[in-house]
């Protein structure tokens, strides 16, 4: 998916003119992709495993900070069993990528989550 946002103001905003300017906390541009795999290796046992990539360009955090980009990039690996049972072992943002998403008040920021891994054991039924 590919989006595209043009977030400004129009007039006056508690007397200050932020006519033209951004809308803080918004992207201009994002672009998602993710593809899918799932490959039997016989009628009880197949490989299965996602990419996911996300990248999120221009905006600003405020009104006068310009967002840093962000490529994030999410893949799991692992098996599924008698197409019911999934042991899936996976990492989230394989970069670490990590990006001001918020501005408090007092100035502290709050960022995007670092790199995160683990495994997941799912079934049907």
């Amino acid at each position: 998916s590919l989006g595209w946002l043009d977030p400004k103001y129009s007039g006056v905003s508690f007397g200050v003119p932020f006519s033209n300017r951004m809308i803080p906390y918004t992207r201009s541009w994002t672009f998602n992709v993710g593809l899918s795999a799932n490959y039997p290796l016989d009628d009880d046992l197949a490989l299965v495993g996602t990419f996911n990539y996300r990248l999120e360009r221009g905006g600003v955090l405020d009104l006068v900070t310009n967002y840093d980009d962000l490529d994030k990039v999410d893949l799991t690996a692992g098996v599924e069993f008698n197409h019911s049972v999934r042991l899936i072992g996976y990492v989230n943002n394989v970069s670490d990528d990590r990006v001001a998403q918020f501005r408090f008040g007092n100035g502290a920021l709050a960022t995007s989550l670092g790199r995160t891994y683990g495994a997941l054991l799912s079934t049907t039924f």
